[in-house]
């Protein structure tokens, strides 16, 4: 961005005609009547030869006249191995744009053209045009009165001549009376603070009505005293930035030398900081989302030496994410997070609503963030404390007597391991534990069962909870009224994560666990099983590796959600004894990395003897004392006529359930619940009445 310059053009220009004329014959690809003011700018103020230039196309679509020509900055530096000949500075004649691809230079000149147009606009509206020549730019060194209000504005004058030298004579803005009302009303920004920090005010053109221009605050980014970049904003909340001017951090200079800064997202809550005797406030260039790219430049000189770094973002989804990426960037060890109040958004919100003294008292009071994978004790007393007063803290039980007299229970945070061989009933077996940990603690679950569709899966879960077929057999069958009843809590309380065979990827799978945590609250999550999860492209690593990753990036999921995961995953092959019985199955039989075992919580072995007609299930894994011990075994009867897993004893004799030969004992069992449709019981799992065959 170039500052227009007075000058005799009419008298410089016939001579640039003469001039261009000789090469108007060997270079035909210019046009003698399309020579104007603007090349003449060009010529003048950045020593651009225009020989050899040729048609360039706008990058925007349009019908920009555009050329590619020599960069004054960079063309003699380069060597005939680095592409001498190329013509690599891009000129759009129509916004007076420039930028060369090779050194990176760029920027915008404010040319006659522009200021022309403007005049010749305003004149049509009746204004005077000598006193309302306006650029939408906003860089010129003069700005007279504006044609739509009754008072001055005056830019600072920068010496382009003398880079890096201080405005000379300061900021001299007298704002119109709306402007005004909103930044020292509705904003609550002292006058003075806004001639301290060059604020001023311009027209640009209107968002709704090109024809129509509205007042804006004129933003003024400097460095060492140099004009670098402004930013417009209209009283509705429309922004223009000078296109191709670099963008910086809006007060950077006020932050050179100082031991700590405060990083905001916006000018209005800098300008607040400032208010508030806080000059070390600087604002991202581009808000929230604009990122820390920004930040390479000034990082050395301006970052590295601070000793706090505060983050001021705004209190939402985006200011915390902010947060996280500048903490990233500058380190967490040495930064801190501004928590305004509770009714306020960020710093401009706690100057208007609460004053200067609360948004000081607000930095103040700012919080160091903790650093990631260290804990202090500070961080588990609370913990602590109650583990001392109370004593270690049993998690959820399933209701299953011989599951709960072994002392085993579920807590959140943990990834629990199910395996078994194939046909042995793992999986169904699993859905009992999960429907029993629903219905005994509110916890909503998500499944990812690529084996199962989600019409088979409703249909296990609906003969479960009703302990009967689903299909209508007369009184045989599950009833209507029992029927919707199921579909309502299944509705209110389960989910299902269905991938294409194409998407089957961990990522994936995490990232739709993950909107459920959000969007219902998810406690629980069934991975079945684990084989159906698809290496990552790109991930060069041994098959053991791969599965060590999953399993650990499970559990580190379970923990940093307060999930409880269960994972099914298949054993290998497994050899029979001599007797000629097949060996229970372990965790160390299961396919693949060890780390299945060593990273898992618990580890469940599901084994089913159809011969002696009990499913056995070794607990082979308990990581937490509170939620149990490993080395015990439970015992089970399975009723295939809804899928219930019925707790038993084994006669010592024949290992064989000991009501085998009469099956009305089955429900002589104290904790007897399978006679009943859970969704009725108001104490779940409770001791009932036997009822009668």
């Amino acid at each position: 961005m170039l500052l227009r310059q007075k000058s005799n053009h009419k008298f410089q220009f016939s001579t640039f005609n003469f001039q261009f004329s000789i090469f108007n014959f060997q270079f035909s690809i210019f046009n003698f009547q399309n020579m104007n003011k603007t090349y003449h700018i060009m010529m003048r103020q950045l020593g651009i030869k225009l020989e050899g230039a040729r048609k360039a196309q706008a990058k925007s679509g349009r019908n920009d006249e555009c050329y590619y020509a020599f960069c004054p900055w960079c063309h003699h530096l380069r060597q005939k191995n680095e592409h001498k000949k190329q013509r690599e500075l891009f000129l759009n004649l129509t916004t007076g744009a420039y930028h060369c691809m090779h050194c990176d230079k760029k920027g915008r000149m404010d040319s006659d053209q522009y200021i022309e147009k403007k005049e010749e606009y305003l004149a049509s509206r009746g204004c005077n045009a000598k006193q309302g020549g306006y650029s939408s730019r906003g860089a010129n060194a003069n700005r007279g009165t504006h044609p739509l209000s009754r008072t001055s504005y005056k830019l600072p004058q920068i010496n382009r001549s003398a880079p890096g030298q201080q405005y000379s004579d300061g900021i001299n803005a007298q704002f119109s009376p709306d402007v005004l009302s909103y930044l020292t009303q509705q904003r609550a920004i002292p006058l003075e603070v806004l001639h301290q920090m060059r604020v001023g005010e311009s027209l640009m053109k209107s968002a709704k009505c090109k024809e129509k221009y509205e007042h804006c605050i004129v933003f003024n980014y400097y460095e060492q005293g140099t004009l670098i970049n402004q930013k417009f904003r209209s009283l509705e909340k429309n922004f223009l930035m000078t296109q191709g001017a670099e963008l910086i951090p809006y007060n950077i200079d006020a932050i050179l030398g100082t031991e700590d800064v405060i990083i905001t997202e916006g000018e209005f809550d800098t300008l607040a900081l400032v208010a508030a005797q806080l000059p070390h406030a600087i604002s991202m260039p581009s808000g929230a989302q604009g990122g820390t790219q920004w930040m390479d430049r000034f990082y050395d000189l301006h970052f590295e030496p601070k000793e706090r770094i505060y983050l001021a973002t705004d209190m939402d989804a985006p200011g915390m994410k902010a947060a996280e990426e500048l903490a990233t960037r500058l380190g967490p060890e040495r930064c801190y997070r501004v928590i305004f109040s509770p009714d306020c958004k960020d710093a401009n919100d706690e100057l208007i609503r609460h004053g200067a003294e609360a948004l000081r008292q607000r930095i103040k009071e700012a919080q160091p963030l903790p650093l990631k994978d260290i804990k202090l004790l500070p961080d588990i007393e609370e913990e602590l404390d109650t583990y001392y007063e109370l004593g270690p803290q049993e998690g959820e039980h399933t209701g299953w007597l011989n599951l709960d007299q072994a002392g085993i229970s579920f807590g959140l945070g943990q990834l629990a391991l199910i395996t078994g061989r194939t046909n042995d009933g793992k999986s169904e077996w699993l859905d009992e534990l999960v429907l029993r940990l629903m219905l005994r603690t509110g916890w909503h679950t998500a499944y990812w069962s690529p084996e199962n569709t989600q019409l088979d899966h409703c249909q296990k879960i609906i003969e479960k909870l009703c302990n009967r077929r689903l299909k209508h057999q007369g009184q045989t069958g599950v009833q209507p009224e029992m029927y919707q009843m199921c579909k309502q809590w299944m509705a209110e309380n389960m989910a299902w994560i269905d991938l294409r065979s194409s998407e089957q990827k961990l990522k994936t799978l995490l990232e739709k666990a993950q909107s459920l945590v959000r969007k219902m609250g998810i406690k629980l999550l069934v991975a079945d099983p684990f084989n159906f999860i698809e290496k990552e492209n790109g991930a060069y690593m041994s098959e053991n590796a791969w599965d060590s990753h999953v399993v650990g990036t499970l559990r580190d999921f379970a923990m940093e959600h307060q999930l409880l995961i269960f994972l099914v995953a298949h054993p290998r092959k497994v050899e029979m004894q001599l007797d000629g019985r097949k060996r229970r199955i372990t965790m160390e039989d299961i396919s693949g990395t060890a780390d299945f075992g060593n990273k898992a919580d618990y580890c469940f072995c599901v084994d089913r003897d159809d011969e002696r007609g009990v499913v056995t299930v070794s607990i082979d894994k308990v990581r937490r004392k509170m939620y149990g011990s490993k080395g015990k075994q439970a015992y089970f009867w399975y009723k295939r006529n809804c899928g219930r897993y019925v707790p038993c004893e084994l006669d010592a004799t024949t290992h064989k359930p000991i009501w085998s030969n009469d099956p009305k004992y089955e429900y002589n069992i104290q904790n007897s619940h399978s006679n009943e449709m859970w969704l009725r019981q108001p104490d779940l799992f409770g001791p009932i009445e036997p009822i009668e065959l």
